[in-house]
Order: C-alpha cells, then structure tokens, then sequence
C-alpha cells in the first residue's frame, strides 16, 4: 500500500469514510426518498403480515380513548 500525499494513511481513510456519510447519507438518501414519496416506504404484502405493527407513540391507544370516553367526561362542573 502506497502512502497517501496528505499525511498519514488512516486519516485519508477516515476522510473517506466522513465524506461518505456526509454526501450519500445526508444529501443523496433524502434526496431519492424525497423523490420516491410513499413509494420508499412499501413493504410486500407477505413481509407485512409477518412484521408486527409497534405503535411506539401511542395514537391507537389516544384513538381508542377518545372513541370510549362519555361525551361529558371533559366537563367540570362547579362545586357548590
């Protein structure tokens, strides 16, 4: 392996590898999901009966809550 001009051999790998995460991961992979739209996010048919479906910020449950609550349950009457 030849030495690299700039200086030691890790760092120019280290560069690279910077470069890389900076141009393709933050400019050229939003970039094509962008222009795919929903297109990036489609999952076959059999891949999603098989993944299990996390909901991690709870909107069933705030759903099933709303849909189950009396329509007076937000109400406060005075105390007299």
């Amino acid at each position: 392996m030849l030495p690299s001009p700039g200086g030691q051999p890790g760092s120019s790998c280290g560069d690279r590898c910077g470069a890389d995460a900076f141009v393709v991961r933050m400019t050229v992979v939003p970039a094509v999901m962008a222009l795919l739209g929903d297109k990036a996010w489609w999952l076959p048919r059999w891949l999603d009966r098989i993944v299990p479906n996390v909901d991690v910020e709870g909107e069933k449950l705030t759903k099933l809550l709303d849909e189950t609550a009396p329509e007076d349950a937000g109400v406060l009457e005075p105390v007299q």
